[in-house]
């Protein structure tokens, strides 16, 4: 419910920049995937290209995943079915 913009805010709020990474300056994107069931429910999490250096980055995108509400299925014919989603998430240190 609430669509992609609502994806991203969840992001936004419970998204943790590792420490190590800040440490050492780590910035990258990671492309991650995964499976809303016919249910909602989300699985099948994989991660397809990483940060590179910082597997503590992945692993807090496969955190957050985890912790999604559930989803409005998607619907083939009327009828339930799983669906994947590919969700780009850039790590970025700020300027200020």
């Amino acid at each position: 419910p609430g669509g992609t913009a609502a994806l991203y805010k969840h992001l936004g709020q419970n998204l943790i920049y590792p420490e190590t990474a800040k440490e050492n300056l780590i910035e990258g994107k990671c492309y991650a995937r995964f499976v809303v069931t016919e249910t909602g429910k989300v699985g099948k999490i994989e991660i397809q290209g990483g940060v590179k250096g910082c597997p503590e980055c992945d692993a807090e995108v496969v955190r957050v995943i985890k912790a999604l509400p559930a989803f409005k299925p998607g619907k083939t014919n009327g009828t339930p079915v799983s669906v994947w989603y590919q969700l780009p998430v850039t790590f970025k240190l700020s300027d200020k």
